[in-house]
């Protein structure tokens, strides 16, 4: 009876995620379910046409499909002339567009570049975005490798490079599972929790967050970055029905990860009575249901592009969010945790997902 509860809950989980996706961006694990809307800017649905003037312009839609931004497909509009690039665009699109205007300047790199240039040229993602910024880079080589060969590079093969950052990143995650299984110092459990908030929050933007997961859902895994998602949110919803109760909120979590760092700082706590703690937690669930309802019915959908996590991606997060957080974190040094035990709306889903789990 217990597995069943735990499989029940873990496939409500992933329906209330499904459903969101299916609602805002109305397609599952990147197979539409009616005609995307991002298709009706498409001027040309040929990959390749030509202006009076001569300009060939590449349309990356069709051969980019396995190409997904953060919050979606992000096809670009390639202009070459006598095969120097004169200009790269992007269609509408529906990036968050703090990020997006931030990773735009990369559009500008290719400006008076012959193919071949432009091909060899080694264009860095933008801090703060890096997944937009990835997903025009990855756009235009492919854009420009069709014009080059002058046939469609349309491998939908799923994107796995691994660079150092991404490497760091896995070596994080792999270490924040498996190191508390062997180890109880003090002094690794530290190191531990500096890594999750330098390489997963301020070097890479990796954590589980709404808008995260149900660009995953909506997509599916179409990059290593999507295949990060996945495993954070197996060791989120998975790990707590082997009996490993809080394991992504207590050792992965960045923002987990820093408010416990900073609740070592030695003051004199602020101890919460239970009658307190207990209205603080309602506090946090209802404001949980409200935020799903908000995603259900798309009334405030745009909430998740404000989830404090981003935060950690400092150059292009909001201010209000930059606020918001650094008060939490000073919360947390006299009440350790406040946010995550308190507030967190993914940390109430993974909660909820626990109780039913182990009830």
């Amino acid at each position: 009876m217990k597995n069943v509860k735990k499989i029940i809950s873990i496939a409500m989980c992933v329906l209330l995620f499904l459903t969101i996706a299916i609602r805002q961006e109305n397609k599952i694990w990147g197979y539409p379910l009616g005609e995307e809307e991002v298709e009706e800017v498409f001027v040309d649905n040929d990959t390749i046409s030509k202006l009076p003037d001569g300009t060939f312009v590449i349309n990356t839609a069709p051969i980019s499909k396995n190409i997904v931004g953060y919050r979606g497909r992000l096809p670009l509009k390639i202009y070459l002339k006598d095969g120097v690039v004169q200009k790269v665009e992007t269609y509408d699109n529906k990036e968050t567009p703090r990020f997006y205007e931030r990773a735009a300047v990369v559009l500008e790199a290719w400006n008076g570049k012959s193919v071949d240039e432009a091909l060899e040229m080694d264009v860095e993602t933008v801090s703060g975005a890096t997944v937009t910024s990835s997903a025009i880079i990855k756009g235009a080589k492919r854009g420009f490798k069709y014009y080059q060969s002058s046939h469609a590079a349309t491998s939908d093969k799923v994107d796995f490079d691994l660079g150092l950052k991404d490497i760091c990143v896995l070596l994080t995650i792999l270490l924040a599972v498996v190191v508390p299984f062997f180890f109880k110092n003090s002094w690794m459990r530290i190191a531990q929790l500096v890594l999750n908030v330098v390489v997963l929050g301020l070097w890479s933007g990796t954590f589980l967050s709404y808008s995260a997961v149900v660009s995953f859902f909506s997509n599916g895994v179409h990059s290593l970055v999507s295949g990060i998602i996945l495993l954070l949110f197996i060791i989120a919803f998975l790990l707590p029905a082997l009996g490993k109760k809080g394991y992504y909120c207590l050792q992965v979590c960045p923002f987990g990860s820093a408010q416990e760092l900073v609740s070592k700082i030695p003051v004199r706590k602020i101890g919460i009575s239970q009658k307190i703690s207990k209205y603080l937690t309602l506090f946090k669930n209802l404001l949980w249901i409200v935020l799903m309802l908000f995603s259900l019915t798309g009334i405030y959908s745009e909430w998740m592009d404000y989830e404090i996590f981003t935060a950690f991606m400092f150059q292009s997060a909001a201010l209000p969010v930059m606020i918001v957080a650094v008060l939490f974190l000073v919360t947390s040094i006299f009440i350790p945790r406040f946010f995550c035990r308190f507030v967190c709306p993914m940390g109430a889903i993974v909660k909820i997902n626990e109780k039913f789990c182990h009830s």
